[in-house]
Parts: C-alpha cells; structure tokens; sequence
C-alpha cells in the first residue's frame, strides 16, 4: 500500500517548543516513512527538514536534512545557556541527522553553520562565522563531541572530547596562529597586530567545569606598546580564576606574575596578584610615554596586587640602577609607592551588591609615595608624597636633596655644594612651590655660603612670585611679583643690598673675574617683548678688566627699545671721573646695517653725551680685553652724540697725555702717546700725534671722516725724523720715513719712502717677508706705493754669506700681496764655498715684479790657491742658486774641485 498526506496547522506545541504554520508533505509505503517536505518558522526562524525512515533493514536507520535560517542567539531556546550572553547572531546552516531506531542506538549529527553579523561582547564582527559539527549523541545525558571548528576570516578555533552519562566532561581545545589584527574590536583596540597560540583541557561536571588553559602571545603591538613574548597558564573553576608561571619579555621588560581572582557573583570579586619584575628598561619607557628628556638604566623588584573588586590596592617596591636623566648620573636608588582607596571614599561607599570588573574607576584613589631616593657619590635626594585621584588631583610632594656638584647637571655652575628642601603642593589648577636651600661658591680660594628661598605659586597661566631671597654673609638680593605667560605680561620688583658682584657673575654664568659690592633697586614690567626697565644702582670698590674704579652710580631706563641713561658716573681716584647722560634706540646700539631698520627708526633723535675727567686709558680694556696686553694713559673726552639713527653726528674732543698701548696680535708697543683730537661735525682732527715705537719717535696728523662710526676718507700723514729700526733678530737698522694714508679703512691707499742706513740684515732659512695665503694679513684690502730706499753702508748677512749692498726697491700694487720691483746692487763681500772663502767682485739682486720670497741673483766673486785664481759665479735664485767654476790659468771643473777641496789639481794627486 502507499498513503501520501498533508498536514498544516497554525501552532504546533511540542513539549514547549511553539511552531508556526507547520506544513507537512509525506508518503508512507510498506515500511518506510518518507518525510518529503517539512516547513515551518520557530519564533523568527524558518525550518526546512526532508529525510525517511526505513524498516526494512535488520536495524531499522532514519535519516533526515535539516536546513535553517535566521536563527537569532537571543532565542528562547538558549535563554538557559549562560555563556551565551555575551553573544548575539543569526544563525543559518544544514544538519544531518541519522542513526538506528534500535534501542540506546546513538544519533549521529554533522552540520555546516554561518553565523551573520555576529556581536561578540557588544562588539559587531565585520565578517561571518562559520562552524563544522561532527558529534555523537549516545542519549539525553551524554554525547561525543569530535570536532567543533570555528573558522573567522583564517582563523580557526577547534573542541572535541566528550560528556558522560555522569555529567563529567572531557573536552580538548587549541587555536594556532590566532592574527590579533583581526580581533581589535574584542578589546577596542585600533591598529592591534600580532599573533596568539591557545591550547588546554576542560574537565569536571557541566555545573562544575575546570578549565586549564596555555597562552602564547608573540610579537603584540600596539600603537607605540609592544610585547615581544608573553605566556603563561591560565585555569579556571568557579569561583576561582589562577594565573601561573605568567612571563612577559620585551625589548625592554622582563615580568614573571602569579595570583587568582575570585568571580563569585554574589559578593566582592577577591584578586591576589603577585607580580616579579626581572628588568624594566629606562629606555623603554622614555620611548613608550615619549618623554622630553632622555631617561637611562633599569629597575627589578615586585607589585602586589590585592583587595576586593574593585576595592583593590597595588604596592610596588623597586630597586633603581644606573639610572641617568639627560646624561645626568643619578645612580642607584629605590622605590615604594602605594595605590589604594582612601581611606574617607572607603568608608563612604558601600560593599554590598555585586561588583563586575567594569566597575573600576581610578576616582577616589590615592597614589601614596612612601620612598623615592637616589644616591650617588655627589648626590642624594629623598622624596616623599601623595596624589588624591579626584577632581583636579590634589597633590603634594616633599623633597630633601643634598649636592656636592652641579656641574654634571649645569655645566660652569660655580655652586661646589647645594643642599636643601622643596615643597610642591596643589592640584591640575593651582601649584605652590617651596624652596629653603644652602650652597656655597668658591671665590679666591675661598667657599662662601649663602641662603636660597623660592616662594611662587603657578595658577594656569599665571605665576606670582612671592619671595626670591639670596643671602649672603653681608649682602642679599631680593625679588617678588607675578608673570602671565598667555598674555606675556609680567611685574618684578626687585632689590639688592651690599650684594657680591662677583659671586653674582658665577651665579648667571659671567665667565670673567669682577668685583664689587652692588646696592641696586629697579622694576621689570610690561611685556615680556617689549618689556620697561628701571634701574638704580650703586657700585662701590670694583674691578673689571684690570679697570679699578672706586664707585658707580647709575640710573638707567629701558622702554619701547630705547635706552635712557639718566645718570651714569664713575669716579675712581682723586677728581678722575667718567660721565654718560641720554637717550639711545637699542637696536642702534647692536646693529651695524642701519638702512635694514624701518624709516620711522631711522628718522629717531639721538642724544647721548660722555665725558672723561682725567681718566686712566685703560678703561678701553673693558670694550677691547682682547685687543689689548697693555694700555695706560690720562684721558679726558667729551663726546657729543646728536642726529637721527641714519645720520648720527657726533662732536668732541679727546686729549691724551703719557698713553702707552701694547698690541696682542702683533708684537707693536706704543709708547709716551701724546695726542689731542677734535671732532666737528663727524669729522676727525689730528693736529699733531707722537708716539715711540722701538725707541723712535713717531710724528702723525690728519683728519678723516666718521661714517656710521667708520672712519673714511682718512687723509693721514706719518713720519720720523730718524731713529732705529729694530725688528726680531732679523733687521736692525737707521730709518727716515715719511707715509700718507688715504682713502677708506676698508681700503686705504698707503704711499710712502722709507730710507734704511747703517743697517744689518741676517737672513736664515725660513725668513720671510711676505705673508703667506693663510696669514691674517690676506684679509687687507687697498693699495700700496712705497719706495725703499738702502744706502751704501748696509750689510746683508746669511750663512756663508755676507755682503755690503744699496739701491732700491719699490713695492706697489693691491695688498696684501704688492708687487716687488728694484735692484740691490753687491759692493764687497765674501761667499763660502767647500770651505773656501770668494771675495766678491761685482754683483747684483733683482727683483722684477716679483711676488714670492725668492730674489734673482747675478753675483761673481774670486779666490786664489796655489797661484791659480778661481772664478766663481752665483745665478738663479736666493732659494736655490746655481753655481759655475772657472780659473785663471784654465783648469777643468774637476781640477778645479779638487784644487779647492785637496789643495791639489788632478796631477798632483799622484804625489
């Protein structure tokens, strides 16, 4: 027989479970049962099944074609499956289902899963889910489980093993090579890559299961954090969640973990961990937090992590080593420091309810510091503290310190020793800070001590300093006000009494040597651009560049970028006084190029006089230190300084009696200068100059032109009425000179004629005249005519050579290197040559527009032996002459060699 049938309803319960709009298609012949259509919807998914049961075989076998589609995670079905929560999909695939209708036969299920737009704690997979199922169901308590596959993107998670009749589990589980950049959503992490290993075991009862677990994670990075390894054993069993042998290696850390954490729900979720710190790398954190400064060494030690989430406290005890901050060597130290609640939130809230870990929010914590020190051979410093983390953050932090040299950290800071406290105190708004130290300078071999107090405050923008004292044994300086750094404005009083001038030079780093006591009174305000400086100040017994002076007073200005002298007198002996009054534009004062400056500054009024009452020179050694070995002299001056910026004019005059200058770059010495010059309207008057120079007495007159403070159009004239000339060990000889000097410092036309008598000129290797290219001297620019007139009585010497000679030599043309022209014509004189003295006859040295050190040479001289008179002739040149022999009567060269070396010719060598 055959029955074929139909049936649909519109609700079919079956044992709870509500099916809708069932629509059955089946055929029943003999002994088989043919399912040929079955479709229906359970809540939101729709169910296709096919398959048949078959009763004729030995066992009876059925098999049936499940296909499904959107089936939500949110179902009811699963409303009991707790691990589920965190999920949400829907769910399509096919299953087969077949076994025997045997007895306890078991049913045999595989299935091809996708899952669509998966969230996984809230987070949505971009991409499906696909799962394999291949598993035995032996009855209604226990089943085999041979493969479970969850494949994402390619990554795969495999389960097999087993549930027993006794609800005892047997499960293994493993996923190689998990890509983490394919999971950022699971942590909320953007741009996470590296890799994950994971491999373990459930076991237990389904009520009851022990999870035990191995983690690899390799190559983790994230952002600027990376982690090279990190591994470890995880296993869980409620409410009990223990971490072992947790190591975490990177190219900077090294970390070793062990603790648990108790997940019961009902109460505080206890944590215990405990973590070892093998090495942490300075470096590594300076690079991970981008730090400013460089920071160097390493740290060890421990953390503890305990308490009741999210009521847990971190203590941490670290060994500091080596550590260094910008090159600065801290050395070694040690750090405690303490996170907990404090101790007013902890009472403050209550502990009942139940506590998730999201529920941990720094807020009412307080970070305490319990220790922090460095020490080093120069150095200590101990620190203690406290951070309250609620709003704004309120802080404070003391700090003892002790410093036997700064310079490590401050180079050419005199300060030898510094010790003292500072306190910080405030929050994210407001900052109060502190200072009570003592350090000592050394002066003249001698260790001063003096105090520093630092008392300001830092309010957003703004500081106010309330108290800056320095104080010495006699003196101090003081200074108070405020700065607003968004508006650049600022207001500084400040003051000084018998202050140390020079202790005050080592303190902002003024290199040189000064002395004095300053009394000083003055304000700083305005703009920090454009800032308005008044100053009072009183200088008594000082010294500055070997200029000695008794007392200074001064009362100077500074507004919109004009000085302004009021008052500025120096006086040091009796009735030697040195005076300044008026008003300067600052940027006059420092640039040379006065056509860069806007019209307006340049069209400034100047107005500035200084004079000089019987002032010693040497006062000049505080402008020109350098330029000078020496300088002496009574000067009195007074200078007037009128015009605009553009065309300064200046007016004075200058005397000076009894001056003496010695020069540092040349070996020139100045001396008994008497000189009185006049300035009209920027022009320069020199009636009349004398100076010594190497016992001459030097004549000089003229006048030039001040351009832009440059001297110009120089029309100078300089002479002597004889004297010797002494130069080196090289040239000593009576001069009479006469020379003009034209033209523009820059490029001044120099002509002259100098006449050389009973003079003496010793020439050796390596002498030189003219400068070489690399000699400073290169750098002048002009031109030069000069005649060098020698008369007959002067004697040339060199080695083996010595000679009386005249005439004349001119030099002309472009410095530094002119053209050599002339002729010295050779009067008497004798040559060595092979230990024989030649008498010179005739001879001449040529210069013809010659530029190097060399000289032409055309010289003869004769000498007689054994009645044979030798010839010799010298060409060439001076560096390198060339020598020919000849005698009277004729001999070879040889015989002639051997005449001047044997005292025999040739033939007589026999004898």
């Amino acid at each position: 027989f055959q029955v074929k049938g139909k049936l649909n309803s519109l609700l079919l319960d079956i044992d709870g479970w509500q099916l809708q709009n069932p629509n059955l298609l089946f055929s029943f012949k003999e002994e088989q049962l043919i399912i040929e259509s079955l479709e229906t919807q359970w809540e939101d998914t729709k169910i296709k099944i096919d398959g048949i049961i078959d009763w004729e075989k030995a066992s009876p076998v059925y098999q049936f074609f499940a296909q499904f589609e959107g089936l939500d995670l949110e179902n009811s079905a699963f409303k009991n499956i707790t691990f589920l929560d965190s999920f949400s999909s829907g769910l399509s695939g096919n299953f087969i289902i077949e076994g025997t209708l045997l007895a306890n036969s078991p049913i045999n299920v595989t299935a091809q899963l996708s899952a669509q737009e998966v969230k996984l704690l809230k987070n949505k997979l971009p991409e499906p889910l696909t799962a394999q199922l291949d598993m035995k169901i032996i009855n209604s308590s226990s089943f085999e489980l041979n493969k479970l596959a969850l494949t994402y993107l390619h990554n795969q998670f495999n389960l097999s093993g087993k549930l027993d009749s006794k609800n005892q589990l047997d499960f293994q589980f493993d996923s190689n090579y998990i890509s983490l950049e394919d999971f950022p959503f699971l942590f909320n992490l953007d741009e996470l890559k590296g890799s994950c290993n994971i491999a373990g075991k459930i076991q237990g009862t389904a009520s009851q299961p022990q999870i035990e677990s191995k983690v690899e994670l390799k190559n983790v990075n994230w952002e600027n954090l990376t982690v090279d390894n990190f591994e470890g054993d995880i296993s869980y069993q409620f409410p009990f969640m223990q971490l072992k042998k947790i190591t975490l290696d990177n190219n900077g850390i090294s970390l070793t973990a062990a603790g648990q954490f108790d997940l019961q729900k009902d109460s505080q979720k206890q944590v215990d961990l405990k973590l070892q710190l093998s090495r942490l790398d300075m470096n590594y954190l300076s690079e991970l937090f981008a730090f400013e400064e460089s920071l160097s060494g390493w740290a060890h030690g421990f953390a503890n992590l305990q308490g009741n989430w999210p009521d847990i406290s971190l203590d941490s005890q670290l060994n500091l080593e080596e550590i260094s901050i910008n090159n600065y060597y801290l050395g070694k130290g040690k750090s405690h420091f303490r996170l907990a609640r404090d101790a007013i939130s902890s009472v403050n809230t209550p502990l009942s309810g139940e506590k998730n870990f999201s529920d941990w929010n720094i807020n009412n914590y307080q970070l305490t510091i319990e220790e922090l020190n460095f020490t080093q051979a120069e150095m200590q410093i101990n620190a203690q503290g406290k951070a309250d983390f609620k709003k704004d953050i309120p802080f404070s932090l003391d700090i003892d310190f002790n410093h036997e040299n700064l310079n490590q950290l401050i180079p050419n800071l005199p300060l030898s020793k510094i010790e003292g406290k500072i306190k910080i105190m405030g929050d994210l708004t407001s900052q109060q800070f502190l200072l009570n130290s003592q350090f000592s300078t050394s002066q003249d071999e001698t260790v001063l001590q003096q105090d520093l107090k630092l008392t300001l405050e830092k309010k957003g923008p703004k500081i106010t300093l309330s108290e800056l004292l320095l104080i010495q044994k006699k003196g101090q300086f003081f200074a108070k006000g405020w700065l607003d750094l968004t508006q650049n404005l600022l207001d500084i009083e400040f003051q000084a009494s018998e202050f140390d001038l020079n202790n005050l030079a080592q303190l902002i780093g003024f290199k040189e040597d000064i002395k004095g006591k300053l009394n000083i009174t003055g304000t700083y305000l305005g703009s920090l651009k454009h800032p308005s400086i008044s100053i009072s100040a009183q200088i008594e017994g000082g010294t500055f560049r070997n200029f000695k002076f008794e007392e200074l007073q001064s009362k100077i200005n500074w507004k919109e970028g004009n000085l302004e002298i009021q008052e500025l007198i120096i006086s040091y002996q009796k009735d030697f006084q040195i005076r300044a009054q008026g008003k300067i534009p600052f940027p006059f004062i420092i640039s040379e190029k006065k056509e860069e400056q806007d019209t307006d500054f340049n069209q400034s009024p100047l107005n500035f006089k200084v004079s000089l009452e019987n002032t010693d020179l040497s006062f000049i050694q505080i402008f020109w230190d350098r330029d000078f070995k020496q300088v002496q002299g009574i000067t009195n001056l007074v200078l007037n300084l009128s015009g605009t910026v553009s065309q300064p004019i200046l007016n004075g005059q200058l005397t000076l009696n009894q001056g003496s200058l010695e020069l540092t770059a040349i070996p020139i010495k100045l001396e008994k200068i008497e000189s009185k010059v006049e300035i009209v309207n920027n022009l320069v008057k020199i009636p009349q100059l004398t100076f010594i120079l190497d016992n001459n007495l030097i004549y000089a007159s003229g006048d030039f032109k001040l351009v832009n403070f440059q001297p110009d159009d120089l029309r100078i004239k300089i002479w002597n009425e004889g004297g010797k000339l002494i130069y080196e060990d090289i040239l000593t000889t009576q001069t009479n000179f006469q020379a003009e000097i034209n033209g523009s410092i820059d490029s001044p036309q120099i002509k002259g004629e100098f006449i050389f008598s009973e003079g003496e000129l010793n020439w050796k290797p390596g002498n030189q005249f003219i400068p070489e290219k690399n000699n400073s001297l290169m750098g002048l620019k002009g031109k030069v005519d000069i005649s060098a007139k020698i008369l007959k009585d002067f004697q040339f010497k060199a080695p083996n050579l010595e000679l009386t000679l005249d005439g004349e030599v001119k030099i002309q043309g472009d410095l530094p290197q002119p053209v050599f022209t002339g002729q010295l014509n050779v009067r008497k004189g004798y040559f060595v040559f092979l230990e024989q003295k030649f008498q010179f006859s005739e001879g001449k040295l040529l210069l013809n527009e010659f530029t190097g050190p060399d000289v032409l040479l055309d010289i003869k001289a004769n000498t007689k032996i054994n009645q044979v008179t030798v010839f010799l002739k010298i060409s060439g040149n001076l560096s390198d002459p060339q020598i020919s022999l000849s005698s009277q009567p004729a001999l070879s060269e040889p015989e002639i060699i051997s005449l001047l070396t044997l005292n025999k010719n040739i033939s007589g060598l026999s004898e």
